[in-house]
């Protein structure tokens, strides 16, 4: 068993936890102030009245609650509403309409859809014929495909089905059971977010190393990140995220399931780490890239996901669009650093960040949703 560790480095304060034996397991309820969930681009079909949106979530009794933004006398007792789930209504009725909130319960049928279901998805009144409505056909991308927006370079991940986690008898306890989860089609960034990117929309550079605006920014914390990515998409008119959990996994895997995305064994040609690094970050792009084209996936920097840390979070979730819990106490990591030995820079491997910590070791990489997916 690892033992809990905390990777406190000169002025960096504590970033890292290793991997820890215990977590408390989030609550039931989501509410506004329960992490950053990414709410999904209104689909482009015709919807009925838009009512309000998600404010809160109870997963057990599938009671929604929903902050209205229309008049109340609007909404009665019984009215159908839905919000959108990868085209499809997830239908609900009002229970209880109050001045500001309504409470709802998700219908019988339509509770294969409240595990995706995110605070702050747009809520509309039912009419007839959006059970039938589907997203706009979405623009197909090949993998691989490259865009950029404002300066940054985009790769395309074309999301599917993939084997996340590691095998029995390989890894932490927190990475088993490897896990079938599907992961929706989305655009990531070729290289870390770089110290000339992060200055140009934050205006300042936290990084301990510096000398070339190519390195990766560190010292940011997930707060940091999360800053970046609004003011970003605010700039450019994306919306741009970190990624989930799964997502960054199956990014990095690119098709594979050995331990490292090159293969079964170390390999220095594919990233930067403890015994290559020189104690120091260096330019991205600087070593071979992935099936999907993306650098630094092992390396260099670790790199902020969305999601809460839960150790038990492959036990018993979604298969689908698998995302962290509620609430928590730390942020997940990914990929290792220029600090770190090759055993915590293998695919399957699940850091712990506090989502206030500053560490030369630590930066990330955005997501942009792809339209229509």
């Amino acid at each position: 068993m690892i033992l809990a560790i905390a990777l406190a480095l000169p002025t960096f304060g504590i970033f890292l936890l290793r991997y820890t034996p215990t977590q408390a397991v989030a609550d039931n309820m989501i509410n506004e102030q329960s992490g950053e969930a990414a709410v999904p681009k209104e689909t482009e079909v015709q919807e009925g009245p838009r009512m309000g949106k998600v404010y809160q979530i109870n997963r057990s009794s599938g009671e929604i609650i929903m902050q209205s933004s229309v008049q109340a006398h609007e909404i009665r007792m019984g009215m159908r509403l839905y919000t959108r789930i990868d085209g499809k209504a997830a239908v609900m009725k009002a229970t209880f309409p109050m001045q500001s909130v309504v409470k709802c319960r998700i219908e019988g049928r339509h509770r294969k859809y409240l595990g995706s279901i995110r605070v702050g998805m747009p809520m509309y009144k039912y009419v007839n014929g959006v059970e039938d409505e589907r997203k706009a056909p979405a623009q197909r991308h090949r993998a691989g495909a490259a865009k950029t927006v404002g300066g940054i370079e985009l790769v395309y991940i074309p999301g599917g089905p993939f084997m996340m986690g590691a095998p029995d008898g390989e890894g932490n306890d927190n990475e088993n059971p490897r896990h079938k989860v599907t992961v929706s089609g989305f655009w990531m960034g070729k290289y870390e977010v770089t110290q000339g990117q992060y200055e140009a929309v934050m205006g300042n550079n936290p990084s301990y190393f510096k000398g070339d605006t190519r390195r990766p920014v560190g010292q940011v914390t997930w707060h940091d990140a999360q800053s970046f990515c609004k003011k970003f998409s605010a700039k450019h008119g994306v919306r741009a995220r970190l990624p989930y959990e799964a997502e960054w996994e199956f990014a990095a895997r690119g098709g594979t399931t050995t331990q490292y995305y090159w293969g079964g064994s170390m390999d220095e040609n594919y990233c930067w780490y403890g015994n290559n690094s020189g104690n120091t970050t260096h330019s991205v792009g600087g070593k071979r890239p992935n099936a999907f084209g993306l650098y630094d996936m092992s390396g260099n920097v670790w790199e902020w996901c969305t999601d809460w840390y839960d150790e038990n979070h492959y036990r018993n979730n979604p298969a689908v669009n698998l995302r962290g819990p509620s609430s928590g106490q730390y942020r997940v990591i990914r990929g290792g650093s220029w600090y770190d030995d090759e055993y915590s820079i293998r695919s399957a491997y699940r850091g712990i960040g506090n989502p206030g910590g500053r560490s030369s070791c630590g930066g990330f990489r955005i997501v942009v949703p792809a339209v229509g997916e």
